[in-house]
């Protein structure tokens, strides 16, 4: 009986024993599959955090003639971007405050078809111009351009293809998109928009063509785009052009242009470790949305101007945070019978912002 109640035991302890590996078995393959994203983000250099970035921009406007002033949020802008595989990556951006308004600006994810193509689906600017292509946070001037702002600002809702050649600097990239505006997704429409756009870098200059037709309602308008970047050293040295054309002479082409040179040096002023100095010149000539009225006719939207700025801009660094005071000088030129409205005459524009 002892013998065989010592057996007994031994039996139950090794039993116990069993339980007890089978357990810290289980919890082993418990903690690899938790840790399966990991290796995923060790093996592929996925990294699943979501990356947020924001620009603040607080705007004083002084109108120097009439002696009316007024402060703008003019962008309170965040965005979330990151990484769901190797191959995909997605991007989301609102403005919490635009001029006292929320607006939604960018939704898409992109994914990776080889070494040198991408597609990309969503709501986003469409691949047309380099001015009117900066973000708040990549802008030199407190103001943009009348080619960025009035001519060629268009959001879309499409599919953009991506070609960047690893063999030279060039990058071409092509979409179709809605024929309505961002704000209207629901609607059938028989027509489509386009829109292409090319990067060549020689050495530290970048030329660029672009080209788009869209219809917004009843006239297609037709665009082409030419731009040319330069860099050296402490210099960008940037031109552009572009026309817009009223298919069946419903209005006539408008014509915009922007140049601008900047100069930037590091400083010590008080806290700031950069300065830049800044000088532009841009114009457009009469120019319609492309909205008609009831006649279908289409109106001048933005009359013919030119504009003359001049600025210095003060940089604090420090780690990621990127932080300018913006000192800009506009002044604006009409023809003589044309009586400028509110915020479009000569003006001096204060602007803190603040990249993170």
């Amino acid at each position: 009986m002892p013998k065989k109640c010592e057996k007994m035991g031994k039996f139950a302890e090794r039993k116990k024993q069993s339980k007890q590996i089978e357990k810290i078995m289980r919890i082993y393959q418990l903690l690899a599959l938790l840790l399966i994203p990991f290796t995923v983000v060790a093996e592929g250099e996925v990294n699943y955090m979501p990356q947020i970035h924001g620009v603040f921009r607080g705007k004083y406007e002084m109108e120097t003639e009439e002696s009316v002033s007024r402060f703008q949020v003019r962008n309170a802008r965040l965005s979330v971007s990151g990484e769901l595989a190797p191959i995909i990556d997605y991007f989301i951006q609102f403005d919490a405050c635009e001029k006292g308004k929320m607006r939604f600006l960018d939704a898409w994810c992109r994914m990776d078809l080889s070494n040198e193509f991408k597609i990309q689906v969503g709501q986003f600017r469409k691949p047309f111009g380099v001015d009117a292509f900066r973000n708040p946070a990549n802008q030199y001037f407190a103001n943009r351009s009348f080619l960025a702002k009035q001519v060629g600002n268009v959001r879309g809702d499409g599919l953009k293809l991506v070609y960047q050649s690893n063999k030279s600097p060039l990058i071409v990239e092509g979409g179709v998109f809605n024929a309505k505006t961002v704000d209207d997704q629901e609607s059938f429409t028989g027509g489509l928009s386009f829109a292409a756009r090319a990067l060549y870098t020689l050495n530290n200059t970048t030329f660029v063509v672009g080209w788009q037709t869209m219809k917004p309602e009843v006239a297609r308008l037709n665009m082409i785009d030419a731009a040319i970047q330069w860099d050296y050293e402490r210099w960008h040295v940037e031109a552009e052009y572009m026309a817009k054309h009223y298919r069946h002479l419903s209005h006539p082409t408008c014509h915009a242009y922007n140049a601008f040179a900047v100069y930037k040096m590091p400083a010590k002023i008080g806290v700031f470790n950069q300065v830049s100095f800044l000088g532009r010149f841009d114009g457009m000539t009469d120019h319609s949305n492309g909205i008609g009225n009831d006649d279908d006719f289409l109106p001048v939207t933005d009359v013919a101007r030119n504009r003359a700025t001049v600025g210095s801009t003060f940089t604090y660094k420090y780690k990621d945070i990127h932080a300018d005071i913006r000192l800009n000088y506009e002044k604006y030129f009409y023809h003589s019978d044309y009586t400028p409205t509110e915020g479009n005459r000569d003006k001096i524009v204060a602007e803190l912002v603040v990249k993170f």
